[in-house]
């Protein structure tokens, strides 16, 4: 399980670079029919130490397991 959740993570990345710090920000969809996932995850991954920080959790989505930003990088569907 741990391995499946891993995969789907670095597939379903999109990354914010802060060139200063070398740290991302990473959304993560899940699967929420399953009961064991609540939505859109929002990490901080700092690249230099290799440490994700949850920021926030968008709760109430129905499955919202593929993510895509729109092109001015102000929106993810």
């Amino acid at each position: 399980m741990k391995k499946q959740l891993f995969l789907f993570m670095i597939t379903s990345m999109i990354f914010n670079l802060s060139a200063q710090n070398l740290q991302y920000n990473l959304l993560i969809g899940t699967y929420t029919n399953t009961g064991k996932s609540k939505g859109i995850y929002s990490y901080t991954v700092n690249m230099k130490t290799g440490v994700f920080t949850q920021k926030s959790v968008a709760t109430g989505i129905s499955n919202p397991s593929y993510l895509a930003i729109s092109p001015d990088k102000k929106f993810v569907y």
